[in-house]
């Protein structure tokens, strides 16, 4: 296993019943490769090459666990606040300064309140009161059931999750997505909506 990782093969002795010529075992697999037929390969858990892999695996889950099951437990020890905006007020936070300087929303106005409402499992109201505030609470939750069950499986769900929807274009699907809520907290601050 040791030279099939390290990408060279294993010294074929002079009367291999498949009449190949004998490989230097210092020279790596791909410049042999090309003399050679093509061998079947097993496809090899990564735990058994790194026996370490699911500890860290769990190590991170738990970072995910604890970080995401804070989040969603604040959101629903707080109340909502009727207004649709202050109530991180309730974390000893201050009042939002664009509201008070200029009476705008600032691009995250809501989004403490929207997670108060989606962990009261109010998703409706979450979604009208900051629909990015909604998406991140719903995000959240699925974070912390992916992580929790690799905590208590070893498996690479929270990995697979988390590697499969963050690409190049995540970024900008977000600011994208942020700048959409805005405007619609805007929107509904001024009552236009």
């Amino acid at each position: 296993m040791r030279l099939r990782s390290s990408g060279l093969r294993p010294p074929v002795s002079s009367d291999d019943p498949a009449g190949n010529p004998p490989i230097d075992s210092a020279r790596p697999a791909s410049e042999t490769a090309s003399s050679r037929p093509p061998s079947s390969s097993v496809a090899v858990p990564a735990d058994v090459v790194d026996p370490g892999a699911r500890l860290r695996r769990r190590l991170v889950a738990a970072l995910a666990v604890l970080a995401s099951g804070t989040l969603l437990g604040l959101a629903a020890w707080m109340q909502p606040a009727s207004e649709g905006l202050g109530t991180h007020e309730q974390l000893g936070l201050p009042e939002c300064g664009w509201i008070l300087t200029m009476n705008l929303p600032c691009p995250t106005c809501g989004m403490t309140t929207a997670f108060a409402h989606a962990a009261d499992g109010d998703l409706r109201s979450s979604l009208v009161t900051q629909p990015m505030g909604a998406m991140l609470a719903l995000g959240t939750a699925v974070m912390f059931v992916a992580a929790l069950i690799t905590l208590v499986s070893g498996t690479g769900v929270f990995v697979q999750l988390a590697g499969r929807s963050w690409t190049t274009r995540t970024p900008w699907a977000i600011a994208g997505l942020l700048l959409i809520a805005w405007a619609w907290k805007m929107a509904t601050h001024r009552g236009l909506l």
